[in-house]
């Protein structure tokens, strides 16, 4: 973070300059823990990408596509820690079992 700061830094010094020449008010810095804060608030993707590349990005984000095994519509599945129930906008493979009456 402290490369991006001084980046920051650099950059707003310019513009506070462009605006001076023109008579313009020029632009508050932000500390240090605010911009630390303001990286934090923004997307790890993105923020992955700029750092390393987008390659590592999509790696370290990578999405799985096991999906989730359930045999039949409305089987409760736990994914997480988390109870939910799966839906299913395919027909089923197997008709489910009946029990005789």
């Amino acid at each position: 973070m402290a490369a991006a700061r001084m980046d920051y830094l650099g950059a707003l010094k310019t513009l506070n300059e462009d605006l001076r020449a023109k008579r313009l008010p020029e632009v508050a810095r932000v500390g240090r823990k605010t911009f630390e804060k303001g990286i934090k608030k923004l997307d790890p993707f993105y923020v992955a990408t700029l750092r390393h590349s987008e390659k590592h990005a999509r790696e370290e984000f990578r999405i799985t596509y096991q999906g989730v095994d359930a045999e039949y519509p409305g089987q409760r599945v736990e994914m997480d820690d988390f109870q939910v129930i799966s839906w299913s906008s395919s027909k089923c493979s197997r008709p489910p079992s009946r029990s005789p009456t």
